[in-house]
């Protein structure tokens, strides 16, 4: 096999590398802490010459994974059944109940590598972010590809993986859990796409079950799984009833046509994919967080759209007001977050295409005709030889629909859905500019891959062809690139090592029961550092404690 037939074979996997070295590499740089003079580096990095963490959260779930290594769970004791956390909101403490998929990510990896070499806990923590969120250009690829072509699903991996809402808190040095709210939402909603795609009944109830299987890892994720969950669910009704009443697209049949209610069922092939999704879903998030957290979730979206009440400034003192991601984004905002102008108007125009392809169009055939005497223009006509060219006329036959219509109109439903959900969320704070990320910037990849239609049926020219869809890829994914590199490129950590020696002083130098009281914002690196409680944090902020 040559070395051009085996770059054809392997061509996917070899995108899928590259887009995730990229991505990755970016932010890698991260760790350089470019924001930092060069002379006060070791400033703001640790005895490992580790830098210091950029939020103040992410000491906060590096003191879960260290509380998980020590005794197997969350907090620093157990309460009538529930993990509490003793350091937090101190003297009565707090639930330690949290999505604890963080924390399983990172301890197990941390005992994975130590196996071979020792690095410390936070050294892992530095780098479970970049891995993790670099790995949503897999299912961005792999679905934007299956809707359309490799430029479509190149453009996705770039601007799902560098989007800017989403690069900010993902970069080296930043643990949270945003890092799974690309990657996750993307396997389900892709495993599910998979499924309604899918020809036999053994593909379609695996990929469901995948998708279902999505959603378990969802609930330990992100307290907000909750509204990928209602997507999918409503998407497949909404398409149900269409095809169902609207394109009329199944034939019926007695039911005694089918062998058995397996038969149906394989008929039945959307509804199957729901079936399995909610059976497979409902199952493993309730081992996981109990009917009371499915109960809880569903409900959340009634809480979710009054967060803004939450916001306002009253008599009583309220901290939310000064909470910068509770704060309504202004459309520069939301593109700047998206990856800016052109991957925002691509992602419109993406949505406005999948529309386009819902038309249908008339095709024609042509009819051999027979053929007419010559007609006799004077007398020089005459002696002319009779023609025996036989002419065609067009016909216009019945308008038939174009090559996966069906498909098309899922899309359309998820989409359109997809972006109107996470556009209403941004109403509600500029956190959710993320969330919005995710669709817009699909959809504009999904605008790159069909105007490979529109070039090709213009360019004849096969290399003309990749030129001018190279440009167009470089040309969306620019900004993206740009921004992300310029953010990796000036981190400065959130701390330096005289905060952190005067935080360990106290924790050498004190008794156990000492307390440290401060403003909120600091409060999750004391009780890292220091092991000591505080009286406030970033979990209590909105409460009295804030005027006190």
């Amino acid at each position: 096999m040559s070395a051009k037939e085996l770059l054809f074979k392997y061509r996917k996997l070899i995108i899928i590398i590259l887009l995730f070295l990229v991505v990755f590499s970016i932010r890698a740089e991260a760790v350089n802490i470019g924001g930092v003079p060069d002379q006060a580096k070791s400033f703001y990095q640790d005895q490992n010459g580790l830098p210091y963490f950029s939020e103040m959260d992410s000491y906060y779930n590096l003191r879960m994974t260290q509380d998980y290594l020590d005794h197997g769970y969350l907090g620093d004791t157990i309460q009538n059944g529930t993990e509490w956390d003793l350091h937090s909101s101190f003297p009565p403490g707090q639930s330690a109940e949290y999505p604890p998929l963080i924390v399983y990510c990172t301890a197990y990896v941390y005992k994975f590598v130590n196996l071979f070499t020792h690095v410390p806990l936070n050294g892992v923590a530095i780098w479970t972010a970049p891995f993790i969120a670099s790995l949503a250009v897999i299912p961005a690829y792999l679905l934007v590809r299956r809707l359309t072509n490799d430029y479509g699903g190149i453009t996705a991996g770039l601007l799902v993986g560098l989007a800017p809402a989403y690069f900010a808190h993902t970069f080296a040095g930043f643990f949270d859990t945003d890092q799974f709210n690309m990657i996750i939402p993307l396997f389900v909603v892709m495993f599910f796409i998979y499924s309604m795609l899918a020809s036999t009944m053994k593909w379609r109830t695996i990929y469901a079950a995948l998708a279902g299987f999505g959603m378990l890892l969802f609930t330990i994720a992100w307290s907000g799984w909750y509204y990928i969950y209602y997507l999918i669910i409503g998407t497949a009704v909404i398409y149900l009833l269409i095809s169902t009443f609207v394109l009329k697209n199944k034939t019926e049949k007695p039911t005694d046509y089918f062998k058995g209610k397996l038969g149906w069922f394989n008929d039945k092939g959307d509804l199957l994919t729901l079936i399995v999704f909610l059976i497979v879903s409902l199952i493993l998030m309730t081992l996981s967080i109990g009917v009371g957290g499915i109960v809880t979730g569903i409900l959340s979206p009634v809480g979710a759209s009054q967060i803004q009440s939450a916001v306002q400034a009253a008599d009583y003192p309220n901290v939310y007001i000064s909470v910068s991601e509770l704060q309504v984004p202004s459309l520069s905002e939301i593109i700047n977050g998206v990856g800016g102008y052109l991957p925002f108007f691509f992602g419109i125009l993406g949505v406005l295409a999948l529309f386009w392809n819902l038309k249908t169009r008339e095709v024609k055939e042509e009819k051999p005709k027979k053929p007419r005497k010559p007609r006799r223009r004077g007398r020089s006509s005459r002696r002319r030889v009779e023609e025996k060219e036989v002419e065609t006329e067009t016909k216009v036959i019945k308008p038939e629909p174009i090559p996966q219509k069906t498909n098309y109109v899922f899309y359309c439903i998820l989409f359109s859905l997809w972006l109107l959900v996470t556009a209403y969320a941004m109403t509600q704070g500029v956190r959710f500019v993320e969330d919005f990320a995710l669709p817009i910037t699909l959809t504009a990849a999904i605008f790159v891959g069909l105007l490979y239609g529109f070039v090709k049926g213009r360019v004849s020219n096969i290399s003309y062809q990749k030129i001018i869809m190279a440009i167009i890829v470089i040309a969306v994914a620019f900004s993206p690139i740009a921004s992300a590199y310029g953010v990796s490129s000036s981190v400065v950590p959130g701390t330096d090592d005289s905060m952190v020696t005067s935080l360990q002083w106290i924790g050498n130098n004190t008794a156990n029961n000492t307390v440290i009281t401060s403003w909120w914002d600091f409060g999750h690196l004391f009780t890292y550092e220091a092991n000591r409680p505080v009286t406030f944090d970033g979990s209590s902020q909105n409460s009295p404690r804030a005027y006190w």
